[in-house]
């Protein structure tokens, strides 16, 4: 993997409204010095606001099924891009409080997240604000001064090198991979692969007590004290994903439990780089 030149990135931001979520999305991306960065609604009356807060972002309006125009504007945007380039959908969201209660209050985002997860070489890259953690004096397309990468591995294949690849192009203060649980004889067996795999980034290893990943994860992104401002941490989290829906459960439910406990922690962002069995 050394010597490898990862490719651009690509940044796609879904505008249901312009609000600090999306001021949050626009200044992520524009942070990480990306490729490309472009914009898509299906609600017109969002042009003007868009303007002001993002001039130099063209924003296009799509028509019609949601699901259906949003991938095939993806598909249309993926192939004029080389294999080695990511696009990335970036879905902002405002949540109302801490509760579960958020991941199905909207569920027509969910659904649609689902979808996107499984289209292949597109990332879907989450940007949950707590409306209590809004500062209207500050969210205004802010681009964080330090960006904190950690992809999440349980070993060395070529899911996690992609993610790898992929963590590579957000323009990361810091980039390290980060493993939970191991036994002692894994961990000797994962530290040996990622030293043959010649991977240019640290490998850290952490114990999940209880097997509790969520509470494990959490633990560790607070010593970065990410506030979403100045301070952001980006979880990249690789999927497999499987031809048949029933069997994703098998492969999904780790990204899952993180997924969820993530929504609601302050200045963290969650990015699925699915990898397709």
């Amino acid at each position: 993997m050394v010597g490898r030149r990862p490719g651009n990135a690509h940044f796609v931001i879904l505008v249901d409204r312009v609000d600090a979520a999306t001021a949050r999305a626009v200044g992520y991306a524009q942070g990480t010095r990306a490729g490309d960065i472009s914009a898509v609604t299906f609600d017109s009356s969002t042009h003007g606001p868009w303007r002001r807060l993002a001039p130099g972002i063209p924003l296009q309006t799509l028509s019609g099924s949601k699901r259906k125009e949003l991938l095939s504007y993806l598909r249309a945007k993926r192939s004029e891009l080389s294999r080695d380039d990511f696009l990335t959908v970036i879905t902002p969201e405002i949540l109302n409080s801490r509760s579960l209660f958020e991941v199905v209050r909207r569920p027509g985002l969910h659904r649609l997240k689902g979808v996107l997860v499984r289209e292949p070489d597109v990332q879907v890259l989450d940007i949950p604000l707590l409306r209590e953690d809004i500062d209207a004096d500050a969210d205004q397309a802010h681009e964080p001064g330090r960006n904190h990468v950690i992809v999440l591995i349980s070993g060395v294949h070529n899911a996690i090198l992609q993610a790898i690849e992929y963590a590579e192009t957000l323009g990361s203060t810091d980039l390290r991979a980060l493993s939970f649980g191991l036994d002692p004889e894994q961990t000797e067996t994962l530290g040996d692969e990622w030293l043959a795999a010649k991977v240019p980034h640290p490998l850290e290893m952490e114990e999940s007590p209880y097997r509790d990943l969520g509470e494990s994860v959490t633990r560790y992104i607070q010593r970065f004290r990410p506030d979403g401002l100045d301070r952001v941490v980006t979880i990249v989290i690789p999927e497999f994903i499987v031809r048949k829906k029933r069997h994703q459960v098998l492969h999904g439910q780790t990204a899952l439990i993180v997924k969820r406990r993530m929504l609601f922690e302050s200045g963290v962002v969650v990015v699925s780089v699915p990898y397709h069995l």
